[in-house]
């Protein structure tokens, strides 16, 4: 009688991964991307890498900000070149969230952006929105606090220029917008932008963030991963 053999599975690729500007390891802030972005960690009395239960792995770690205070608490990783945007060019954005605090009365927060014309932001109601060209608009969902939500901004430039937001791993917002160039080497700020607005810093965690540059990766509804995203294409 022969032996049965259970085949190895195959590994999980990535076919843009030489695109991909930034992908933080889950358990280091070590940015795995072929361009090992340098990170920096303001006041890590309040921003930090913590353990917390996630809907990817069980126990797991995250970043985590307990501060709201505009530059009391930031991970950012750059400067670089990478993060630089020209008009139409396409992008990618995609993280999990878990909010602990809303923004105070008459503020919002401004968080995971390049400078201050390109961020996510929640409003006092818990309303989210991907941010451009610093409008702050095009709300697409109300957060509840103490929940992981899975979240994405795509942009498919010319002729569209359409920037397309999803929430677990559905199509919420589509619309028709122009961007503004990032130029020169900004970071990435994931807390609140590097570049200042004078609102507060988001409070709460976020995992498995993964930057794509030059990529279109959703167009529609598409399937939630379950394991963290690969390190190699």
């Amino acid at each position: 009688v022969g032996t049965i053999v259970t085949p190895a599975p195959l590994p999980v690729v990535d076919q843009y991964f030489p695109q991909v500007s930034l992908l933080v390891d889950p358990t280091t802030l070590i940015d795995r991307s072929t361009f090992a972005q340098g990170v920096t960690i303001v006041n890590p009395a309040n921003a930090g890498l913590v353990t917390m239960p996630s809907p990817i792995l069980g126990l797991t770690t995250a970043m985590r900000n307990t501060n709201p205070v505009n530059g009391q608490g930031n991970i950012a990783w750059g400067p670089s070149a990478q993060f630089a945007n020209p008009i139409g060019e396409l992008f990618t954005m995609e993280f999990w969230l878990y909010m602990t605090r809303l923004p105070s009365a008459a503020n919002f927060y401004a968080f995971l952006g390049m400078d201050n014309s390109k961020y996510w932001g929640i409003n006092p109601a818990g309303q989210i929105c991907y941010a451009y060209n610093g409008s702050f608009a095009d709300f697409f969902a109300t957060l509840s606090l103490n929940t992981w939500y899975a979240l994405a901004v795509t942009f498919d430039g010319p002729p569209g220029n359409n920037i397309r937001t999803f929430m677990n791993g559905q199509l919420m917002f589509e619309g028709s917008r122009t961007r503004s160039a990032t130029a020169g080497t900004p970071s990435l700020g994931v807390f609140q932008p590097p570049v200042g607005i004078g609102v507060e810093s988001f409070v709460g965690y976020i995992a498995e963030l993964r930057y794509t540059k030059g990529v279109q990766r959703y167009g529609a509804n598409y399937t939630l991963q379950t394991a963290p995203f690969p390190l190699g294409s």
